[in-house]
């Protein structure tokens, strides 16, 4: 019996005339092995044009899906030749309608800036709350642009609705700049959208 650490495909003895055995390795290729096919799945009957059968099926399968992703969503990109993970990654990155993000940053003095939203932002609102609490609210504009912001600053006495400082727009957040009363560090909730 052959060994495990040994190439041996399959083992096999010839009689010879004399009674005698010869060993013989013969090499299997997968055109020579037969198939057998109970369901039906493939034309072919042997192992060899069954594989080619599979890649053809899986590649064409592939096609589709990325064909189908991008008659969703033009923008997403698929590589020619797409693995199983790009395909997956592509389906992930579907635009299926506006977009948006929050969080919380701390503004530098009189500037909260916030950058690497994955979008351009049309209307924003941050809302600080150390020491003057105010709420700002933007609307932006159609290109990278400055704007007025206003403040409500709420206190005691009556709350107040004013212009203060600037508003920019870029492709991928935006900057509060000249924070009204706010001329100090402090921490901003804010949300975006697209």
């Amino acid at each position: 019996m052959a060994e495990i650490s040994q190439n041996v495909n399959i083992e096999m003895l010839e009689k010879l005339p004399d009674g005698s055995y010869k060993k013989k390795h013969p090499e299997t290729k997968a055109s020579q092995v037969k198939l057998e096919d109970a369901e039906g799945k493939f034309t072919a009957t042997e192992l060899e044009g069954a594989m080619s059968e599979l890649f053809t099926n899986v590649s064409d399968g592939k096609d589709l899906v990325g064909g189908a992703i991008t008659d969703v969503d033009d923008s997403v990109v698929i590589p020619t030749d797409p693995t199983f993970s790009d395909l997956a990654s592509a389906i992930g990155s579907i635009s299926t309608g506006k977009k948006w993000a929050s969080g919380n940053n701390r503004s530098s003095y009189w500037t909260l800036n916030v950058t690497g939203l994955g979008f351009k932002p049309s209307f924003v609102v941050a809302q600080y709350d150390e020491n003057a609490p105010s709420l700002n609210v933007i609307v932006g504009g159609a290109s990278p642009t400055t704007k007025q912001l206003f403040n409500m600053h709420i206190t005691t006495s009556p709350s107040t609705l004013q212009s203060s400082g600037s508003f920019t727009i870029n492709n991928n957040g935006f900057i509060f700049d000249g924070m009204g009363s706010c001329g100090f560090s402090a921490n901003h909730d804010w949300i975006a959208f697209e």
